[in-house]
């Protein structure tokens, strides 16, 4: 099975998709204007924020505050969830090229990328001469309201940073390609 008009598009006949991991974690965004975090993905996707999104990371839950709010502590390179074994054996067995996407940079293709070995895995697909093609969401969410492509790929690249604690990966690392869509103005 396909991917809709995207992998009609570019020829894809077969496609796998698996959870990037099982591993306990949440996500929390950073709010780049306050520096602050929503936590949880529904919090992230559900509502209005006061400002833009400029990185993900993963955080635990670790209780309640006074007033019984939830409390999140953010979890360090060591902490961040193993990638799956089988997301990294698809990766390096894959033969004709790897489509990461379309959807949030936040809460769809970012949660992909963040497990430790996943963007990595990718680097060496990528490195190995296979297609690793970045399709961006185009259509708008709360999420990426007033947020370039060029400030969300920065972001992706923030988060994995953040995650994985390698300073040095970079997008271009990661990605070969990258679909940028042209949207008529009618729409």
């Amino acid at each position: 099975a396909g991917y809709g008009p995207l992998s009609e598009f570019l020829g894809i006949e077969e496609m796998l998709m698996w959870p990037a991991t099982f591993g306990q974690a949440q996500l929390a965004a950073r709010i780049r204007e306050t520096g602050e975090y929503v936590y949880t993905q529904s919090a992230i996707t559900d509502q209005p924020h006061e400002g833009h999104f400029d990185m993900l990371v993963f955080v635990r839950r670790t209780g309640e505050d006074e007033t019984g709010n939830p409390v999140y502590e953010l979890l360090g390179p060591e902490e961040t969830p193993q990638a799956e074994p089988e997301v990294i054996a698809m990766i390096e067995q894959a033969r004709k090229g790897i489509l990461v996407g379309a959807g949030s940079p936040f809460t769809s293709v970012g949660p992909q990328l963040l497990p430790q070995g996943t963007a990595h895995a990718l680097a060496r697909a990528k490195a190995r001469g296979l297609p690793v093609i970045y399709a961006p969401k185009v259509c708008w969410d709360v999420e990426t309201d007033e947020i370039s492509l060029i400030e969300q790929i920065e972001a992706i690249e923030r988060s994995i940073r953040a995650c994985t604690g390698d300073e040095s990966i970079r997008f271009e690392d990661i990605f070969s390609h990258i679909i940028i869509p042209s949207i008529p103005e009618q729409l």
